[in-house]
């Protein structure tokens, strides 16, 4: 297809027209605008219910030929938007229009079109009866990469979406309703971003690492727009072997320093934070004695904003059918960790020779708000195996208590936590005397969050007045305990006289959700020790999986189930001279929940508190003159339509235009008395004004044909068309 341009007045239109090669020479067009408009006394004032800029991210990958050198420049525009209201989601499909004008390896020009539909589904904030949805949308490209014939791009499409109503002169009455505060974080953007930290570990004495336990020291993020600053460090244990062969422990800290670009932030929002250790690596270097530390991990932000409004709880008059909803809801509103060290010197009987082994659990965990700080109260348990002077096994159950105070900052009103404790690492020094040395390595996790029961109105029919609200909610479906019983039979490689303790913890816990029913995984460790007929105390270790199946009542596959457990022995028995029974009750606690977007009805509308804007529209008609060409000479014109292909607004110095493509399908009867179709499009651009408030959101376009009529040798239809363009002009600024 060739395109063929006449400018005439270039102040007034421009025209382009495709058309078919063999009549290059004899096509042509005419437009005819009919003045400058019919003003219409359409006045009206509407109420900005609420408004919003989205920003959605996206990525194409075009070929071109013939083989590019270089890319000259690339034009885009947003064409045939497009919105529908379905089940209170907003669907907006576009088409994005990229224009590429590229070189060859000869230095010739080209260029290349490409026309992307797309569709995005977004969620009203408020939902009022006879609401219309106002939808803007432009595109911006973000970089582009060149890759042989592959041109890689990446735009960002912003949509700037208001809703309006129309209101009357005469205010509604207001309705008497009983309302109840509810607090809500709606998530507004989440990224991931890898990131290394570097670091170097000095250390003389070393002669081997034996491990390196990374983890959060302190970090803030501040909140500016389009982007979260993250500062911080990595605080970097490392437990090493000294020259006298016992275990020591040193301690680097690592900056983090990070931008996180994040295209919705703002100043007023929250920015939660959680990192990810994946690759830990500690080399020598050149220097002796000296470590290049390394630390990979992920930075994951979430950035969620703080929601707080009424929602009506109880409405009773007459006329109207009220549905309500019991809702319990939790709110995540802090999330975090922390580690720290604890060593202890303990006393022991009889004196150590040497050790065996060593393992330690955390037993007792309790904790409390006190002002803006957490404290962690807790006893860690350590099963410390060694042998005496005499080379005698022994077993001794030790206990190291410990209180750990962490700053939270402001703490919501009834926040409740959920805290988790395990061991990263334990050290001690060679047994001697009547003294061992253990240091542990404590990691601290908790969750904070408020539970809020409330019986809310969802929706009051007729809705004449009345105002529903977006909520993104944290809905806790159900709440469940149950236990299951083990009985475990382990083998003895020596006769038991007497059992001396046993231990049991659950271990690597696993919830798979698979519809309204989800199964919990894991292992039950337990470290048994006994006396056998000689005295001598043994140690037994073995591990149990086990499998249990849980089920939600109103449960689904997108929920998600937190679940709590602890191990309690019941009973053990010697069953015979190499076989011992022991009973285990694991209790699990579990908890359903699952993220909702619920309209929930806030109130009656409030015209003194609203934003109000006068509105006029105005119609411009014009007349293109198109001649078509038919592939087969016709004697009789069946039947012509009309349709707006393509409508969108440019603006340049002189003011704002309205371009598009018409497209025309024509149903002929041939020479031959045989139906036939033709297609064909016509380009328009013409003056739509120049000082004037201009919602482009809602502009709209029709066409129609006026006058079709058949040159003398039916070979060209000649067609005058209308295109109706109505356009709305507003004052930001109008009473109600």
């Amino acid at each position: 297809m060739l395109i063929l341009c006449l400018n005439v007045d270039t102040s007034f239109f421009s025209i382009k027209s495709n058309f078919m090669p063999f009549l290059h020479k004899k096509i042509f067009h005419l437009i005819k605008l009919y003045g400058e408009g019919h003003e219409m006394e359409n006045f009206r004032v509407e109420e900005i219910v609420w408004g919003k800029v989205y920003s959605r991210d996206v990525h194409f990958d075009i070929k071109l030929k013939p083989l590019p050198a270089g890319i000259d420049d690339i034009v885009t525009k947003v064409v045939n938007i497009r919105k529908n209201i379905n089940e209170n989601a907003l669907v907006i499909w576009v088409t994005l229009q990229i224009d590429i004008y590229f070189l060859d390896k000869k230095g010739a020009l080209h260029c290349f079109s490409e026309e992307k539909p797309l569709r995005y589904v977004f969620f009203p904030e408020k939902i009022i009866e006879n609401m219309e949805i106002c939808v803007a949308c432009s595109a911006k490209p973000k970089e582009s990469y060149l890759s042989g014939e592959t041109l890689s791009m990446a735009f960002l499409l912003q949509f700037n979406i208001k809703a309006v109503v129309e209101r009357s002169d005469v205010a509604p009455e207001m309705l008497n309703v009983m309302t109840e505060k509810i607090v809500t974080f709606r998530t507004v953007e989440e990224q991931v971003k890898p990131g290394i930290a570097r670091g170097f570990f000095e250390c003389p004495g070393c002669t081997a690492i034996i491990a390196v336990k990374p983890y959060i020291a302190g970090v803030q993020a501040r909140i500016l727009k389009g982007m979260v600053v993250v500062e911080g460090q990595i605080a970097v244990d490392i437990f090493y072997q000294g020259s006298s062969g016992v275990e020591r422990h040193g301690q680097i800290e690592l900056p983090l320093e990070d931008v996180v670009a994040c295209s919705e932030a703002l100043p007023e929002q929250q920015a939660r934070l959680s990192v990810f250790f994946h690759d830990v690596y500690c080399r020598p270097s050149r220097k002796s004695g000296c470590y290049d530390v390394i630390i990979g991990f992920e930075l994951k932000v979430k950035v969620v904003e703080r929601v707080e409004n009424r929602v009506v709880t109880d409405f009773d008059r007459e006329g109207f059918k009220v549905v309500k909803e019991d809702l319990l809801l939790k709110q995540v509103i802090d999330e975090g960790q922390f580690s720290f060290l604890r060593q202890q010197n303990f006393k022991i009987s009889p004196p150590a020779g040497k050790k065996i082994d060593l393992y330690g659990r955390v037993q007792k965990l309790c904790w409390e708000v006190d002002g803006e700080s957490l404290v962690v109260n807790g006893t860690i348990g350590f099963e410390l195996f060694y042998l005496d002077e005499s080379f005698r096994e022994i077993y001794n159950f030790l206990e190291m208590e410990f209180s750990e105070n962490h700053s939270l900052g402001k703490v919501e009103s009834g926040t409740e936590f959920d805290v988790q404790a395990k061991i990263l690492h334990l050290i001690t020094a060679e047994c001697s005397g009547e003294g061992v040395l253990i240091e542990a390595l404590v990691e601290i996790k908790y969750t904070g969050f408020v539970r809020q029961h409330t019986l809310a109105v969802t929706d009051i029919t007729p809705r004449e007045g009345i105002e529903r609200q977006l909520f993104q909610v944290d809905k806790i479906l159900e709440t469940r305990t149950f236990d299951l019983v083990e009985n475990i039979e382990i083998p003895l490689e020596y006769p038991a006289l007497y059992i001396e303790d046993i231990k049991g913890e659950i271990q690597n816990l696993d919830v798979t959700v698979l519809d309204h029913r989800f199964l919990i995984c894991g292992e039950l460790d337990i470290h048994m020790y006994y006396a056998d007929p000689g005295g001598i105390v043994r140690c037994v270790k073995t591990v149990s999986p086990f499998g249990v199946l849980g089920e939600i009542s109103g449960g689904t596959k997108d929920m998600q189930v937190r679940v709590l457990s602890r191990a309690e022995r019941v009973s053990e028995k010697i069953s015979g001279p190499s076989l011992v029974e022991i009973m285990f009750n694991l209790n699990f606690n579990a908890e359903a929940t699952r993220q909702e977007d619920l309209y929930l009805v806030t109130g009656t509308s409030d015209r003194s508190s609203g934003v109000y804007q006068r509105v006029s529209t105005d119609e411009k008609v014009m007349e293109i003159s198109h001649i078509m060409p038919l592939s087969s000479p016709a004697i009789f014109i069946k039947e012509v339509n009309i349709n707006v292909e393509k409508s969108w607004l440019e603006e340049d110095s002189s003011g704002l235009w309205a371009a598009g493509s018409i497209r025309i399908n024509a149903i002929y009867t041939g020479r031959d008395n045989l139906v036939y179709q033709a297609f064909d499009e016509s380009a328009f651009r013409f003056y739509i004004g120049a000082g004037r408030n201009l919602d482009g959101s809602r502009m709209e376009f029709t066409a129609k044909p006026r006058k079709i009529l058949l040159n003398a040798g039916g070979e060209m239809m000649e067609g005058e068309y209308e295109v109706r363009i109505k356009a709305c002009y507003i004052e930001v600024k109008a009473t109600p």
